[in-house]
């Protein structure tokens, strides 16, 4: 060695105006050590070809280096603009007692940069650093604050089961080639702020104390953060993931932001834990999403984000606000098993694909206004447990409600994309709400086999009830006294205008834990209770001759539809049989009544259609057809006992066949005039026993006389049965 010294000079404003940015330096420095002999700097800033031309070997370049930085004196000098073959650091212990930096700022590395096992108790910065090979510093400590900002790694950056105690910073850092932080922990802050990073990294299980920024983060190839901790605030706002992004199992303790962020690839959050706020505002996910089996402790927050592959969202837990309004679902959308704790906001929402909420919980108020839907929508076995709002919400097809369970129901103007639309709400249970239609649009709702509770129905037509199919419908409340204008004088419930038949194929879960019933492929055919459904048809010309014809046609119409009532009379007995029970509960006696009567109507047509049957032994038709005609009977005289002037009809025209039959009996009228058999019929029957002498009469006409006082005298007590009742009623 010579005794001049080092001549490199490190000048920021060359570098800046050579490179374009600001340099990591920001006043002039010069190199305090020794020229090699012979040369003008010092063995760590000689170019390659100057140590060869002045025998310095690659390996002395890195003793030196080691051994400076290994010295026990408190200082250490910088190696600023260094040109290094490697730099190997490998199970070295760097503790200089002091907070003195160890500064590689803007040095080149043509090797690997091996820091593998070592401890670092000085801060140490690598800014604008350049390195050829791979930085491993894996298995290593850092206690001080660690600066890595802007560094260019050509073969991976190695970091697993790293530690670093105080912040570290990769701000814009550019990284090639496969990179790993497995296992490795950053107790202070973490700034990766702008990285780049070309190729596939791994942070398994990772653990992050302090915040950690990823903002505008590059990510070329996959990342993976599967099973790590972030204790508190993580931000990847604005970062590209270029390939699979995966955080499956990682739990984030604070607010989590991914605000900005676009997904390239796959993009899987299954089974972990968002403990705080998660924010997922304006975010692109171009192919398929995952969030199965998340935990939402704070708000949820999708608002404006695309899901143009397929999104699963199943067995998700929200325990706060869930915000996904205005998100576009591009492809299937999966909601299936989900809680939602708390609002579940999906306002303005689009899925263009299978809208799926199948066995999904909603226990706070569950907004889907304006919200469309142009695919297949799925509700099934849904429990809605506070207000639920549809509010014009566009259904391109007819959405699936059946069996779920809805405490508050807001329906309002349902858009259908086109032409007609029914809602199938089978075996549903409604407790309470409205559903108002007053836009012009057919919108049809199947409550076969629901349960509804205190609705009020707003319904742009003057027969509201053919808007519903009524089929063995249960009513928990339903005030019916608010549509007697509209069922009065029919009281028809089961005669339905829109569509009966329906058939759907949709895909079971793809993200099912197992299987269960009810999520194979669908494909079910509405039975139809009182004929076919009806139909729009073009309007043609009436002429002369097709109302004529439509006329001669009546009887075979009218026998048609008479058979279908017996056909299907078990289930529309049941309906009315329900109705009548839902109507006694709410004090509509009217209603009731009426429903009452036509309970009994049906349960007639049922012994009819089992008389009728073959397959049942005589006896059992013999019976059936007893009892119909029984059934029929109580029809014609008290209207099944709320009819008290068909009691008096009735009466009445058993008074004249009986008169008639004392004409023929009798050879003279008791008073002379014909006049006398009416008088005679209509005294036996109102008295107990014959009221005249029955002298001139034989047995057989007493007997006549006296079977008609015996009904006289149940006709009287059966009216004032009826009359009573109706009274009552």
């Amino acid at each position: 060695m010579s005794d001049d010294l080092c001549g490199y000079e490190f000048i920021p404003t060359e570098w800046e105006r050579h490179n374009g940015r600001p340099a990591a330096v920001a006043e002039q420095w010069s190199c305090p050590r020794e020229s090699v002999k012979g040369a003008d700097c010092c063995a760590f800033h000689l170019s390659p070809a100057e140590r060869a031309e002045y025998g310095v070997s690659d390996q002395a370049v890195s003793d030196q280096l080691r051994d400076e930085l290994g010295a026990g004196d408190s200082e250490v000098t910088p190696v600023i603009g260094a040109h290094l073959p490697n730099i190997d650091l490998c199970e070295a212990i760097i503790d200089k007692g002091t907070n003195a930096m160890v500064d590689l700022r803007h040095v080149e590395v043509a090797g690997d940069v091996t820091i593998e096992g070592a401890t670092v108790k000085q801060p140490l910065q690598f800014d604008e650093a350049t390195v050829d090979g791979t930085v491993d510093c894996s298995n290593s400590t850092f206690t001080q604050p660690t600066r890595w900002d802007r560094i260019r790694v050509a073969d991976g950056f190695i970091g697993k089961n790293a530690t670093f105690k105080d912040s570290v910073s990769f701000q814009d850092v550019s990284v090639e080639g496969e990179s790993s932080f497995r296992y490795a922990t950053f107790e202070r802050e973490a700034d990766w702020y702008g990285a780049a990073i070309a190729d596939g990294i791994t942070f398994r299980q990772t653990k992050w104390h302090r915040g950690c920024q990823f903002q505008h983060a590059d990510f070329g190839d996959y990342v993976d953060f599967f099973f790590s901790s972030f204790h508190q605030r993580a931000t990847f706002q604005g970062a590209t993931f270029g390939d699979t992004a995966r955080f499956s199992k990682s739990i984030f303790d604070e607010q989590v932001s991914f605000l900005g962020a676009t997904f390239e690839a796959e993009a899987l959050f299954k089974k972990g834990e968002f403990r705080s706020h998660a924010y997922f505002q304006n975010v692109t996910f171009k192919n398929e999403t995952s969030f199965s089996e998340m935990t939402f402790t704070g708000k949820a927050k999708f608002q404006l984000s695309q899901f143009q592959g397929e999104a699963s969202i199943s067995y998700a837990e929200f325990e706060e606000n869930a915000y996904f309004q205005r998100v576009v679902f591009d492809d299937y959308a999966e909601f299936f098993e989900c809680t939602f704790t708390d609002i579940a906001d999906f306002r303005w929402t689009e899925f263009h694909g299978l809208g799926r909420f199948m066995d999904a919980s909603f226990f706070a108020e569950a907004y889907f206004e304006h919200a469309q839907f142009l695919d297949n929508a799925d509700f099934r076995d849904g429990k809605f447990e506070h207000l639920t709002r549809f509010r014009e919400t566009v259904f391109a097809q007819a959405p699936l409600f059946r069996r779920a369970e809805i405490e508050t129901a807001e329906i309002v103007n349902i858009k259908p994309q086109s032409g007609e639309l029914t809602l199938y709400c089978e075996g549903t249970e409604i407790r309470e709400g409205r559903i108002r239609q007053r836009d012009g649009n057919k919108v049809y709702y199947n409550f076969r086999e629901a349960i509804l509770g205190d609705i009020d129905l707003h319904l742009e037509t003057t027969t509201p009830f053919n808007r519903l199919l009524i089929s063995k419908t249960a009513f928990e409340g339903f005030d019916f006294s608010r549509y007697h204008y509209a069922l009065a004088p029919e009281w028809d419930l089961h005669t339905f205008a829109g569509q009966k038949e329906f058939e759907s194929h949709m895909e079971a879960s793809r993200f099912a834990l197992g299987e269960r019933e009810g999520t194979e492929e669908v494909s079910s055919h509405h039975e139809q209770e009182t004929g076919k459904s009806r139909r729009k048809k073009p309007q043609q010309e009436v002429s002369l001759i097709s109302k004529v014809k439509k006329g001669f046609s009546y009887p075979r119409r009218a026998l048609d539809r008479m058979w279908a009532d017996i056909r299907h009379a078990p289930t529309l007995e049941t309906t009315y049989l329900k109705a009548k029970n839902g109507a006694n509960k709410v004090g509509d006696s009217r209603a009731a009544s009426a429903f009452f009567v036509l309970e009994m109507t049906y349960r007639r047509n049922v012994h009819i259609k089992r008389a009728l049957n073959s397959s049942e032994r005589l006896g059992s038709r013999i019976r059936s057809l007893g009892a119909a005609t029984l059934n029929w009977l109580l029809a014609l005289s008290c209207g099944y006992g709320e009819k008290p002037y068909r009691t008096l009809s009735f009466s009445l025209v058993i008074v004249c066949l009986y008169a008639i039959v004392y004409m023929m009996m009798l050879d003279n009228s008791p008073t002379d005039s014909t006049f006398g058999y009416l008088l005679f019929s209509f005294q036996s029957f109102n008295a107990i026993i014959l009221g005249v002498d029955t002298d001139p009469f034989s047995e057989v006409q007493s007997f006549v006389a006296a079977s008609q006082g015996f009904v006289g005298a149940f006709m009287i007590g059966l009216f004032v049965f009826t009359l009573t009742r109706s009274i009552h009623r």
